[in-house]
């Protein structure tokens, strides 16, 4: 019987583990994971703080939640990580110490940290959905367009805001949308990267 297994495991992601000198191995849930083992999760696009699985030790000879592994862009480990795992003890109690020895990618960070610099040095608070989030505005024009139903002015602004804050809220900006960065805006049209939402806004005169 085992004394550590993974558990929780979730689709999009690749789970392997190996020993020092053995070839890595894809994980299933439920698997056994040994004392000395390294652990990597690698996911298919960046993470933004959710656990991506659970390593489970003995207690009272029963399974139980030990180690929540999560990937989180804003800590270094958007995609992937790789952990040591010490395993100690029997089938009746056992524990479980988890030592992260490798992240990535570390470029997305970089670029996440100079955008949150950027909206606090020179950025505004914009309202959608009824709520506050950060970003940069830029590129504001006023050149007049006349739509059916009003005025809507073409290319009016840029809008760049870091996606973690969306992320983690489980939401996602529409085109068509309304959205207030110090005046009425409708979205244009909407581009994400793995660090930042990029909003082009059109002028809202209805609004």
């Amino acid at each position: 019987m085992s004394l550590c297994r993974i558990t929780s495991i979730r689709p999009g992601i690749r789970y392997r583990a190996k020993n020092t000198s053995g070839a890595w191995r894809t994980l299933a849930e439920g698997d056994a994971l040994a004392d000395g083992e390294s652990l990597e999760v690698f996911a298919n696009g960046p993470r933004f703080g959710g656990t991506v699985c659970v390593l489970q030790n003995r207690v009272s000879a029963a399974w139980a939640d030990s180690e929540l592994i999560t990937l989180d862009l804003t800590l270094g480990t958007s995609h992937t990580r790789k952990d040591r795992l010490t395993i100690s003890g029997d089938t009746t109690d056992s524990t479980v110490v988890v030592s992260t020895y490798d992240k990535g990618h570390r470029p997305l960070l970089d670029a996440h940290n100079a955008q949150i610099d950027g909206e606090n040095s020179r950025g505004i608070m914009f309202e959608w959905q009824n709520r506050l989030w950060s970003g940069v505005l830029s590129d504001v024009t006023s050149d007049k367009t006349l739509q059916e139903g009003g005025f809507l002015e073409g290319a009016d602004a840029q809008l760049v805001a870091h996606r973690s804050q969306f992320a983690k809220e489980g939401m996602i900006p529409l085109t068509g949308q309304k959205l207030f960065a110090e005046e009425p805006f409708l979205i244009g049209s909407i581009r994400t990267s793995d660090v930042v939402v990029e909003f082009e806004l059109r002028r809202n005169t209805n609004a």
